[in-house]
């Protein structure tokens, strides 16, 4: 643990963060300038011909990044939901290290139902789902980091609302602070 790096984006596209003004996130979007979704602009484990694939330059920045890391432990933290999200999300058959997958988020999880409020990450299975089993995606990041680097990530969904009013974080950080921490 003493070695462990920890490294953190806190924004990983400033182009739909800032839509409509460089000096506020109202009206905040999840594509960037040119109209991309970059949450679904990762390699795709059923694209064949994904080498070749023209992404977006945050995505393209991101994936480099992620590669001189070698990661070994990954969270892509996102509002909207409150549930810890495991792979795959591409794929209906399971992950092969599916029961690990399944103890880390819950963990996760269980964890945060001792420090946060009642009713907090209690959705689908007790707040973890495989992605699949929720919505199908492609694209994504947690596939992309799983699959092609050979790294571990989930998703965290912490907020029903995309972007919850400032006076709340105080609360998120509470409620998952010591989740994080033991992730």
């Amino acid at each position: 643990a003493d070695s462990a790096e920890i490294w953190i984006n806190p924004l990983a596209n400033p182009d739909g963060t800032y839509f409509f003004s460089d000096s506020t996130v109202t009206g905040a979007t999840r594509f960037n300038s040119r109209q991309t979704d970059l949450n679904r602009d990762f390699p795709d484990l059923q694209d064949i011909g994904w080498q070749g694939r023209i992404r977006q330059t945050e995505t393209v920045a991101m994936m480099n990044f992620m590669e001189k890391l070698n990661l070994v432990l990954a969270a892509n933290i996102h509002g909207g939901a409150e549930v810890v999200n495991y792979p795959w999300d591409t794929w209906s058959r399971l992950h092969a290290d599916d029961d690990w997958y399944r103890s880390l988020s819950r963990a996760y999880a269980d964890t945060v139902h001792i420090h946060g409020p009642s009713g907090y990450m209690t959705g689908l299975e007790n707040g973890i789902t495989n992605g699949n089993a929720w919505y199908t995606i492609y694209g994504g990041r947690q596939d992309y980091t799983n699959y092609f680097l050979h790294a571990r990530e989930i998703t965290l969904e912490l907020s029903l609302d995309k972007m919850p009013p400032e006076s709340s974080l105080d609360d998120y950080w509470y409620s998952n602070k010591r989740s994080l921490v033991q992730f």
